[in-house]
């Protein structure tokens, strides 16, 4: 396969997930719940460890500066400057670990819970 339509398959599958962890970082009344994140992680084809890498290597080192005092509470991210950010890092292992801010981790500990209810619901055979 092309590298280039194989980078574009990466990110057509990342997208949701990427706008998705992006909502952990927002600080305004318009972020989407966790119920609602969780939902659309559950969707993905990526297994927990495999979500758990991209919001540790990809999403957190681009919008970990959003997390500061002196951050402005903005309502959304530009979904286009945050994918050209975000494109770049993957698969890129940073040559430290990033650990997750602490303002996230009770978060993810959350998530990691809904999604594997979700899953669970989804293949669950449905009595009729």
């Amino acid at each position: 396969m092309n590298k280039h339509l194989e980078l574009a398959s990466i990110i057509e599958t990342r997208r949701p997930v990427w706008f998705a962890m992006s909502q952990l970082f927002l600080q305004s009344e318009y972020k989407d719940d966790v119920e609602t994140v969780a939902k659309t992680l559950a969707e993905s084809p990526y297994s927990l460890p495999e979500l758990e890498a991209i919001l540790r290597y990809e999403v957190t080192p681009v919008l970990k500066a959003d997390l500061s005092i002196f951050a402005w509470p903005g309502d959304a991210y530009d979904k286009d400057a945050l994918e050209l950010q975000l494109t770049r890092r993957i698969n890129q292992k940073p040559w430290f670990k990033f650990g997750l801010p602490k303002s996230i981790r009770h978060d993810w500990q959350t998530l990691q819970q809904l999604i594997e209810a979700e899953r669970q619901i989804n293949i669950t055979p449905k009595i009729e």
